[in-house]
């Protein structure tokens, strides 16, 4: 029987491909209860061990002159981002141990960046969309149902909906992330399985994030979307799939049927009955209200001043 190297390209190719879909699809459900730290430090645990395995087969294939290596174009801001984070712990107020297990942070995902941009391709970034599109269904699913007063799941929290992320910001945080992954898999999907898929994650998640009450997230997304359509205006990038499903008359037809499930649901006001620390605010209980309350006075809490007043 013939063998087959632990560092061929092929063995990599194939262990990259099933590690960082499942890393992606996992991530956002993992909680432990028990745990003080709950969302985070399995999130975290996982997520590290998970980079050392892919960056261990790519150093592996490297060193035995299987696979090249290459400087992404990123290479440049994302070391200088890293760095000036690391620098910043010698300034913070932190202990030894708060220190170290900050830049350990900063180190995972300095990792993270290096080892995919190294080894993924159109294949392993289609995979990982279609990953997101399932742990967003199911962490939507589970957001949504807190904002009605109904837990599917009992998972603490500090302030709901949060699903498994803890905290509704966090949870925002997470969909401005995955959002616009669900929505390339629904624009680009050329099989009815797909496209279904990353509509309803798309329609699921929007409507998640819309009940976070999350206005930074919110104007986040909006100023991300804003600088996407210039880019694609700019380069004129054309978004056309050839066979895609969203440009036949059925496509179309879920396309508008989510939205209208999408609008119909989004206004309602929360009526999370769990007991936790922090309730949405009485002027966030409305949809509009809430988008009001961008312009009044005191919305931002104190937080333009500190970030004004970090470079001063």
């Amino acid at each position: 029987m013939r063998s087959v190297k632990v560092g061929s390209p092929t063995l990599l190719a194939k262990g990259i491909r099933k590690i960082l879909p499942l890393l992606f699809g996992l991530l956002p459900l993992l909680y432990d209860s028990d745990l003080y730290s709950f969302s985070l430090l399995p999130k975290l645990v996982l997520l590290q061990i998970a980079v050392l395995v892919m960056a261990a087969l790519w150093a592996y294939g490297v060193t035995r002159g299987q696979i090249g290596w290459r400087v992404p174009t990123t290479f440049l801001p994302v070391v200088c981002f890293t760095l000036i984070s690391g620098i910043s712990a010698c300034f913070a107020d932190y202990s030894v141990f708060e220190a170290t297990a900050f830049l350990s942070r900063q180190a995972t995902f300095f990792l993270l960046f290096f080892v995919v941009s190294q080894t993924a391709d159109v294949g392993i970034l289609e995979r990982v969309m279609l990953a997101v599109c399932w742990a967003g269904i199911v962490v939507s699913l589970i957001g949504i149902s807190e904002f009605w007063g109904i837990d599917l799941v009992d998972i603490p929290s500090n302030g709901r909906p949060s699903s498994t992320l803890a905290y509704r910001n966090f949870a925002a945080t997470l969909l401005i992330a995955a959002l616009p992954m669900a929505m390339a898999v629904t624009l680009r999907a050329q099989k009815t399985g797909d496209y279904v898929l990353g509509l309803a994650a798309s329609v699921l998640m929007a409507l998640f994030l819309v009940y976070t009450r999350s206005r930074g997230a919110w104007l986040g997304m909006l100023i991300g979307a804003a600088f996407t359509i210039v880019l694609l205006l700019k380069q004129r990038v054309s978004i056309r799939i050839p066979r895609a499903i969203a440009e036949s008359r059925r496509g179309r037809f879920l396309l508008i049927a989510g939205f209208v499930v999408f609008l119909a649901m989004a206004p309602w006001s929360p009526q999370v009955t769990a007991s936790h620390s922090r309730a949405i605010d009485e002027n966030k209980s409305k949809l509009l209200e809430t988008v009001g309350s961008l312009t009044t006075s005191g919305a931002s809490r104190g937080r333009w001043a500190m970030w004004s007043g970090t470079i001063s």
